[in-house]
């Protein structure tokens, strides 16, 4: 796992670059991922700015429950656990 300095010093880096505060050509597609990655690393570090990411995994967490299914960790090596949503899971 990375440290929370290496993670810090990534969040950094992609805010000064999405903010133009760094001038680099990034193709749309890239920054479309960039500003995923960017959303990421701000969950992660617990960001008050930006929920995107936060927002987005409640919302594929419901979306999948709506449908039966509860999302859970994913083991390396390993596909998806997707086990069925009981009243006392979800």
């Amino acid at each position: 796992m990375k440290t929370q300095e290496e993670i810090q010093q990534a969040h950094d880096i992609l805010l000064a670059v999405l903010l133009g505060e760094v001038h680099v050509e990034i193709p749309i597609v890239s920054r479309h991922a960039l500003h995923a990655a960017a959303d990421a690393l701000c969950w992660t570090l617990g960001c008050k700015h930006n929920h995107a990411f936060e927002n987005n995994l409640r919302q594929l967490t419901k979306l999948a429950a709506q449908r039966g299914q509860l999302l859970t960790r994913r083991l390396p090596g390993h596909r998806a656990i997707a086990r069925p949503a009981t009243p006392e899971n979800t």
